[in-house]
């Protein structure tokens, strides 16, 4: 599913190339470079990666261990960081990551999460 969108920004339209769609994913992550060792929280996820805040960033290209709590199960997975930007209230940052290799649990999760947000959609 490819998600096309055009938004303004600043006077200018920008064109949207998302080829999946975000989902609200609110679970708490640790990550790391080697070994997840950082807490933070997930904001939304994707088929092809997430969006993480936390007090700890890291640089843009860095390659970094996720582990993802959703319930009762923690899923692992790689990620390269895309960008970062510092919260407006200067509360810690934002990092879009991208997933790196394939992991069967997290393609898993993703479709149960699509499905869960399509149902609250049609009962809105």
């Amino acid at each position: 599913m490819e998600e096309f969108s055009v938004k303004k920004e600043s006077g200018k339209f920008k064109l949207n190339r998302r080829t999946t769609k975000r989902i609200k994913f609110l679970k708490k992550v640790k990550f790391g470079i080697g070994e997840a060792v950082f807490p933070g929280s997930s904001y939304n996820i994707s088929q092809k990666g997430i969006l993480i805040h936390s007090f700890k960033a890291f640089l843009p290209n860095t390659t970094l261990s996720i582990k993802i709590y959703n319930d009762s199960e923690v899923i692992d997975v790689n990620a390269e960081v895309k960008w970062v930007t510092k919260t407006i209230d200067h509360t810690g940052s934002f990092m879009g990551l991208y997933f790196t290799g394939k992991n069967f649990e997290l393609s898993k999760l993703y479709h149960k999460e699509l499905k869960i947000s399509q149902i609250q959609n049609l009962s809105h």
